[in-house]
């Protein structure tokens, strides 16, 4: 019965194609996400206005129920997504109060603090009414929404009460209900492992908000020399800007396309969980970024600047190295921690002396350790597919062909041929019982029908999988 419903939810698909296929994002998940970029424009040019330790404080605070209310549908649709009318009209509600956050944001510690708890009580109200129907659609996977549905009502109710209550009791009553639906959602880890998140949608879904918060340091870039004097030092701030931006951009969705390939996002709560400092420190490099490009026509650089943006560097460096660590397979950890772990050795001494060093020189630096850290990743990243495909007959010597390797089963041989492979994970997706890259041999040609294999080897786009049934010479495709 789990594997049944496991199928179902981990496959469902907005575009009505075949549960087996791909999933991607929808035009209305794309429509959804504006709303999210309004968001966070306000959010980082608030903190750019006040970039004090209460600047930061408030930008914080704000942050997380603006993300957690966009991830908590996010994740709701990689299980159970359904593009039918009812479901289309829960995420334009959703839309609407997520823009009414969005207007409440400057007065949100403030005058509009009611209106603010008001919205976000909308947005978890339509959640909760789309987990109410998935209970119904999905009675086997009962377990796992009533104690979602348990935890995002108990939040939510803390929300609504806070509107009667005096600040700052109320703003108590705001982070004791988003504190019980983040433990909710990590407590349920063990019933939302056997429902597993879509391993194409969810990255496709995070990776959306993330090119938003990046839009934003390009803007930020664009408008900062616009609105100085041209200068070497301008000169040179705008390209450093621009070079942590890209090369931070190049190696995240250089994850991002081969996580289904590489990775293993389990119930997706890590890979989730750590994109919120990911994306904080994204923002703080934002605001780092526009501050020294307009202050680099002033002889004094105040030190919050740098602090904005090697304190992002390093917190997006921690991050993300924390999220690779989780789902690489382990092999890859050494590596990853002497990276990383370099790079922050790197960066974090000068951002300590920040207030006794040029803000120019320091951006430079933090620019050329984000580029030696996309270099590396790339180099690592080209050579982890070779190896788990050829496993222990990779020679390292390249010029040698080899013709396909054998996988055998009891009533049919599985082919592969990595020469020809073009990593579409068509397979993997299809399939994770037999095609599944962490395991030893990757194919396992048991672990399905004979049926079940033939039909994902059929489905196989670049011809690299072939098949031929065990004691027949006659090889299909």
């Amino acid at each position: 019965m789990v594997d049944s419903v496991t199928t179902r939810l981990s496959t469902a698909d907005f575009d009505g194609g075949s549960p087996t296929e791909h999933r991607h994002a929808t035009w209305l998940e794309l429509f959804y996400d504006l709303v999210y970029v309004v968001a966070i424009a306000v959010l980082a040019h608030q903190l750019s206005d006040d970039v004090s330790i209460q600047g930061l404080a408030v930008f914080v605070g704000l942050f997380i129920p603006v993300w957690w209310s966009w991830a908590g549908y996010t994740i709701f649709s990689t299980r159970f997504g359904e593009d039918d009318n009812f479901q289309r009209g829960m995420i334009l509600l959703q839309m609407l109060a997520s823009a009414a956050m969005a207007v409440q944001l400057p007065q949100a510690f403030g005058s509009g603090s009611a209106g603010f708890a008001v919205a976000y009580v909308a947005t978890r109200a339509t959640l909760i009414v789309l987990y109410f129907r998935a209970r119904e659609q999905y009675p086997e996977a009962n377990r796992l929404t009533a104690f979602l549905l348990a935890g995002y009502t108990a939040g939510a109710s803390l929300w609504l009460i806070s509107i009667w209550l005096d600040a700052p009791l109320r703003y108590i009553f705001w982070a004791v209900g988003i504190f019980i639906e983040f433990a909710t959602f990590i407590l349920a880890r063990k019933v939302a492992r056997q429902f597993p998140v879509h391993t194409v949608h969810l990255p496709e879904r995070v990776g959306l908000f993330t090119i938003i918060v990046l839009g934003e340091s390009i803007l930020a870039i664009i408008m900062g020399v616009g609105d100085v004097n041209w200068n070497p030092l301008a000169v040179v701030a705008a390209f450093t800007g621009f070079a942590i931006v890209t090369s931070i951009w190049w190696n995240y969705f250089g994850y991002v396309d081969r996580a289904v390939l590489e990775c293993s996002l389990g119930n997706g709560q890590a890979y989730m969980f750590m994109h919120l400092p990911m994306l904080l420190g994204l923002i703080a490099m934002r605001v780092g970024i526009g501050h020294i490009i307009e202050d680099s026509n002033h002889a004094i650089f105040p030190p919050e600047t740098i602090w904005l943006l090697g304190g992002g560097l390093a917190l997006w460096i921690a991050a993300f190295y924390s999220l690779q660590l989780i789902t690489y397979p382990p092999r890859e950890g050494p590596r990853l921690t002497a990276t990383y772990g370099i790079a922050l050795a790197t960066i974090t001494p000068p951002l300590l002396m920040a207030g006794s060093l040029h803000p120019i020189g320091l951006a430079v630096l933090f620019g050329v350790v984000s580029v030696v850290i996309t270099v590396f990743e790339v180099q690592r990243r080209s050579g982890i597919l070779t190896g788990v495909y050829s496993e222990k007959e990779n020679t390292g010597r390249p010029g040698k062909r080899r013709g396909p390797k054998e996988y055998r089963g009891t009533h049919v041989i599985v082919l592969f041929d990595p020469v020809v492979c073009t990593h579409s994970a068509v397979c993997l997706t299809r399939l994770p019982k037999v095609f599944n890259l962490r395991n030893r041999p990757w194919i396992s040609a048991d672990g399905a029908t004979a049926e079940a294999v033939i039909s994902t080897v059929e489905h196989c786009p670049s011809g690299a999988l072939t098949y031929r049934q065990s004691g027949d010479s006659t090889l299909s495709s």
